[in-house]
């Protein structure tokens, strides 16, 4: 069995600590195991207490303050790694990159606002550590009040006015403690980003909400299109509160391993979002995926339609370069989708982002709004009523064929996304119209090949649709159909 000290013998690796890339790489590497360790401990603890057999108020409050430790020291490395990275053209040497960030974490000096005064945030009387806050969370910040001129204002005594970011005043006695940048170092480290980098990584911590941040770890060309401004964002939690929160938690890390000491306010959850968040801005600029390396143009970008903000909105998983590239470059597919997203028309929901580009790609709207409405159909088949819809009754005959349809791929057990590629590979091979008079032409090959009517396929039947798509196009090449 493989021991410590076998670890102990593996571990013989002679880092080159002075070349700024590898010094960059293994501080990566070491927050990733960071990370690793977080999500099992976290995932550990949230076991115990489901189990009961973490339950005590104090040893739970005690893994509390040790976890957030833990989540941030592996903020702190990553933002160490990425300082390092986008700083390797910069002609310092790594000792010198490194005492840069040294010293920004010894850094101790009072906070300023925009006219140069010191800022102030309250406590409780009784409590002199934990800072006061607004009902939506803010920590509680009060500045110096100041005329047009930027002339602060006294009170009848001669002492200095302070307000908070709604207006209320403070005594001068009352206004609070000096924050000081001294402690934890994260707000400071996220300060020496680059400009694109600390741009992405407030984007994603204040449009993601926390309760998705597992679902969302990844950069993508959704980033790109807010960053650029393309995108209208919602807020989940506001500028205020991301630099409330920085602040409150900047402590964290030298605080939280003195859980018997010290009391100190702090919030697993803000903190496994930052970490989760950081993680994603630094992989994506240092070890990108193929499909991150992103090379569309602020060129291509400007011929985007409107649209493009209705399809970002309901179907943010449907967008890839890919398709801003064609939607861009291609006047009859940019039509496509402003006919599409001007009417916010009901597209499938669980395709993937490359069915979705061969839809757009292959097929006219009329047919990927045919194709969506068997979507539609399949998914929601049990659910809707066609007791009233006959088999020669004219006026509904299209509802009829439609139900008729996603009835036969429903029982043969179709999901819409293996209906849109099989329409994607039937289009691509034969070039034909996407409608029911063809999908109804193909299903009587099928029910001549078959010696039955699929529609009338026992419920507990099943037929493996997919390993006939071959000898059913082969059949289906022998006709001949409207285009």
């Amino acid at each position: 069995m493989l021991g410590l000290r076998d670890i102990d013998l593996m571990g013989n690796y002679n880092p080159k600590v002075d070349d700024i890339q590898e010094s960059a790489e293994i501080t990566y590497e070491s927050a990733n195991s960071f990370f690793d360790s977080n999500e099992a401990n976290l995932q550990r603890i949230v076991r115990l207490i489901k189990t009961g057999e973490l339950s005590s108020p104090k040893e739970i409050y005690a893994k509390k303050q040790t976890a957030v430790s833990m989540l941030a020291e592996c903020c702190e490395m990553y933002l160490k790694a990425l300082f390092l990275y986008e700083n390797r053209n910069s002609g310092k040497t790594c000792k010198e990159l490194w005492e840069i960030l040294e010293a920004k974490m010894k850094e101790e000096k009072k906070r300023k606002d925009k006219n140069g005064n010191t800022i102030y945030y309250l406590v409780d009387d009784n409590d002199h550590e934990t800072p006061l806050k607004h009902p939506d969370g803010t920590i509680i910040y009060t500045y110096a009040k100041v005329d047009s001129t930027g002339a602060i204002i006294n009170d009848d005594d001669g002492n200095p006015i302070y307000v908070d970011k709604l207006g209320k005043e403070y005594k001068y006695n009352k206004r609070g403690k000096a924050v000081v940048t001294n402690g934890h170092a994260l707000d400071r480290l996220v300060e020496l980003l680059s400009s694109e980098s600390r741009l992405l990584l407030e984007t994603r911590m204040l449009t993601i909400p926390m309760n998705t941040t597992e679902k969302n770890g990844t950069v993508s060309i959704l980033d790109v299109l807010q960053n650029k401004g393309l995108l209208s964002t919602t807020e989940h939690i506001s500028q205020d509160q991301f630099a409330g929160w920085l602040d409150q938690h900047k402590k964290s890390f030298e605080e939280a391993r003195y859980p018997g000491q010290r009391k100190y306010d702090t919030s697993i959850e803000f903190m496994y979002h930052l970490q989760t968040q950081i993680r994603a801005v630094a992989q994506y600029r240092m070890t990108p995926k193929d499909n991150q390396k992103f090379t569309v143009t602020d060129e291509e970008l400007a011929k985007l339609p409107p649209e493009i903000r209705q399809l970002a909105s309901f179907h943010s998983s449907f967008l890839s370069e890919e398709l801003i590239k064609l939607i861009a470059s291609d006047d009859n597919v940019k039509q496509k989708i402003i006919d599409l997203f001007s009417q916010q028309y009901i597209l499938p929901s669980d395709i993937s982002a490359n069915e979705f580009y061969n839809l757009i790609k292959t097929m006219k709207t009329k047919e990927i709004l045919y194709i969506s409405y068997i979507c539609y159909l399949i998914k929601n088949y049990f659910n809707l009523d066609f007791s009233n819809f006959e088999k020669n009754d004219e006026e509904n005959k299209d509802t009829y064929q439609a139900m008729k349809i996603a009835g036969i791929l429903k029982e043969i057990k179709f999901t819409p996304s293996q209906f849109v590629g099989f329409c994607i590979q039937l289009k691509s091979s034969f070039n034909v119209p996407i409608n029911s008079n063809t999908l109804t032409k193909l299903f009587e090959i099928l029910k001549a090949k078959l010696g039955y009517d699929p529609y009338e396929i026992a419920k507990n039947e099943y037929i493996d649709f997919y390993k006939k798509d071959k000898e059913m196009l082969k059949y289906y090449n022998n006709y001949k159909f409207k285009k």
